[in-house]
């Protein structure tokens, strides 16, 4: 059981709103670098609020939770924190006093300070702390290992925000505010598109394997090796298959088999980069990697 309401340790006192997977993985991780988390709050209807109990978090709703903390995290879905703090941000328990350094931030990779602009108007200073990893649900504090994660804060709270970092073992990667988008994309490249590859991917077997998911097992080991390939590799090192091999009959044969066009254009247009890659890292010269374009841009 966790003991959530020791106030022996000298990190900051954190009060959480939200106790999704992304907040319940930060709770535990918090509370298992010594933080004292005061309060995990939420709406009166919502079943998280159980959950944290369960893992022994003291709770309470947003209408009757005291946000007397130093550290106010906003673990909630983006599109609702600038609704919140402009509600949160007129209550008499989140006053500033001179002697007190408040810190509002959120988890968001896309936005940065903006949406807590609220808080800063009555004296708080702002953060965005975006970790760079997926929080499938019922996951724990080990998210955090080993992984970076994307802040944006006003000078105030850039120490805060490092002693946190620190704290979780995770590496802080400086973002400014006007670069939040480009810093996103990022994230979103590298993750939210391998769930559509396996889909295509799993598409191309359908009346080849039994079914729809055999076809994904089938390809998740093939997958996964070349994310274990990646974790020792550069990109281009890591690259194999066709144009690594500079193998255009095999290319040629993808692209007059008997799959929808919609897939066909990405397929191109994928390959393409992929040659791109291979000359740039000299994987492929000038020479073949032109050869390579005409042979995609063939019909």
């Amino acid at each position: 059981m966790l003991n959530p309401t020791d106030t022996s340790s000298s990190l900051p006192v954190v009060n959480l709103i939200g106790y999704g997977a992304a907040g319940r993985a930060l709770s535990l991780a918090l509370h298992k670098a010594g933080y004292n988390i005061s309060t995990i709050c939420d709406l009166p209807d919502s079943p998280n609020l159980q959950f944290a109990r369960q893992d022994g978090f003291s709770t309470a709703t947003l209408s009757t939770a005291r946000l007397e903390g130093d550290l106010l995290i906003f673990a909630v879905p983006d599109g609702e924190i600038e609704s919140l703090a402009n509600s949160l941000s007129e209550r008499s328990d989140v006053s500033v006093d001179q002697n007190t350094k408040r810190i509002a931030l959120h988890l968001s990779g896309a936005l940065g300070l903006t949406p807590l602009q609220p808080f800063s108007e009555i004296g708080w200073q702002r953060a965005a702390f975006h970790p760079i990893q997926t929080f499938p649900p019922g996951c724990g504090a080990e998210r955090f290992k080993n992984i970076c994660a994307g802040i944006t804060t006003d000078q105030g709270a850039l120490p805060v925000m490092l002693e946190l970092a620190r704290s979780l073992g995770v590496k802080p990667m400086n973002v400014a505010e006007q670069d939040r988008a480009r810093y996103h994309l990022a994230s979103v490249l590298v993750s939210n598109f391998l769930p559509l590859l396996l889909d295509l991917g799993a598409g191309c077997l359908d009346g080849i394997a039994e079914d729809r998911r055999s076809a994904e097992n089938a390809l998740l080991p093939l997958m996964q090796g070349m994310l274990d390939s990646l974790a020792k590799h550069r990109p281009a090192d890591a690259l194999t298959g066709p144009v690594a091999r500079n193998d255009q009959v095999t290319v040629k044969a993808h692209l007059t088999s008997e799959i929808d066009e919609s897939t066909l254009v990405l397929y191109r247009q994928l390959t393409h980069a992929l040659v791109d890659l291979a000359e740039r890292e000299g994987r492929l010269s000038a020479e073949q990697a032109q050869i390579w374009r005409n042979t995609l841009e063939m019909r």
